[in-house]
């Protein structure tokens, strides 16, 4: 491997002094490296926009991982998405990012903008051949991965939220975000676009809840009602971004008891799946089919509300326009919570919140914040005027 990383460092080293300065991006080919994990891509969109906007004639790749690809497979701001496999880069990792170098500079890239901002990313970003290697800064980057990007920026120009932080990003290449890219007002039309197939696939899903036999998709602003469609996720990365099951069969059965709303659970992986059949089994909600991420992200788009933890789902489900009712244990919502309005974020009231730590001994997030405390904040968000 350090003999691999040594050929790397001989002949990838370029100068920048002759970066071309394009009409319209015209002439630019820029590689987007932004691996994982879905929240993370979801957040790094108005990025991809906000280049696309301004340099209409670039060319603009992405390279994701492949079980992520599809969520990118309809982004209008996106010309090509180069999928690499997470397995392949663990078992070979020489093998594979050498088959991946011949990929990248056959494009020919002008510049990468490596969002994710490890040590594997700016691997990649400095194999990809570009002349401009953009970066974030020593003081905001992970791993040392400021060492092998060339144009480094700060990350706290526009604010603390991840999407501000991504879109610092665009400064390395001449642009600025106008006040539009950074505004946080309640979407009407949504980010990420599933496809006919996935649409129909949902509604198949949704109409086979019981009573939504006749469901028919929105186009206005979507809020939470009586007879509406509530989604609950209860999975996370981490275990210190998952809310106790038992808590979530007592808000499901609140929505659908005391405010007359179709519950339906979406899950992936046998553990989620067994969280999603007890929450069911108590509180009477609809527990979906495992879903592809195109015909999840249709779903949450479908919603009138969601609930659950800072997870890739939630992130979609804000994007898609749908109200959410976020519940941060250990991570910031400062950072990374729901970046556009419409939804309720519920933390633990703790002088170590938000601690951003994967494990904890003492549980304390979890034991602070019950259903009570949830139901309360999202029937005073939500469903203003009724009492519990």
């Amino acid at each position: 491997m350090m003999k691999f990383m040594n050929e790397l460092l001989q002949k990838g080293m370029k100068s920048v002094s002759g970066e071309e300065s394009a009409v319209h991006g015209s002439g630019l080919r820029i590689l987007i490296i932004r691996l994982s994990a879905l929240g993370d891509i979801v957040h790094t969109l108005p990025l991809s926009r906000l280049i696309r906007r301004y340099l209409p004639g670039a060319s603009i790749h992405w390279l994701v991982q492949d079980r992520l690809a599809p969520i990118l497979e309809n982004e209008s701001s996106i010309d090509r998405v180069i999928p690499i496999s997470r397995k392949d880069l663990g078992a070979n990792p020489v093998s594979t990012l050498r088959a991946l170098r011949r990929t990248l500079k056959d494009n020919g890239y002008t510049h990468s903008i490596d969002v994710q901002g490890l040590a594997k990313s700016s691997v990649m970003s400095f194999i990809s051949g570009a002349a401009v290697r953009l970066g974030f800064n020593w003081s905001n980057s992970k791993e040392g991965s400021c060492f092998l990007n060339n144009r480094l920026v700060a990350n706290d120009y526009f604010g603390e939220h991840v999407v501000a932080m991504n879109l610092c990003l665009a400064t390395g290449i001449g642009l600025c975000p106008e006040p539009e890219d950074l505004c946080r007002s309640h979407q009407k039309t949504p980010w990420i676009n599933p496809g006919s197939f996935a649409i129909e696939s949902a509604l198949g899903m949704v109409r086979a809840i019981p009573g939504l036999e006749n469901f028919e998709m929105q186009t206005s602003l979507r809020w939470p009602s009586a007879g509406g469609v509530a989604v609950i996720s209860p999975g996370a990365g981490w275990p210190t971004k998952i809310w106790p099951t038992c808590c979530y069969g007592e808000l499901a059965r609140w929505l659908i008891r005391d405010r007359g709303m179709n519950v339906a659970i979406i899950w992936a992986g046998d553990r989620e799946r067994e969280m999603a059949l007890k929450i069911g089994e108590f509180s009477g909600a609809h527990v979906l089919p495992e879903t592809d991420l195109l015909t999840m992200s249709a779903i949450l788009g479908m919603a009138d509300l969601f609930v659950g933890g800072d997870t890739g789902p939630m992130h979609i489900a804000n994007f898609q326009g749908t109200p959410c009712a976020a519940i941060h244990l250990a991570s910031d919502s400062r950072r990374n919570g729901p970046w556009f309005g419409g939804s309720l974020v519920i933390t633990p009231e703790l002088n170590c919140h938000p601690c951003m730590k994967r494990s904890c001994d003492t549980e304390s997030c979890l034991n602070s914040v019950d259903s009570r405390k949830v139901i309360r904040a999202i029937n005073g968000r939500f469903f203003p005027g009724e009492y519990i």
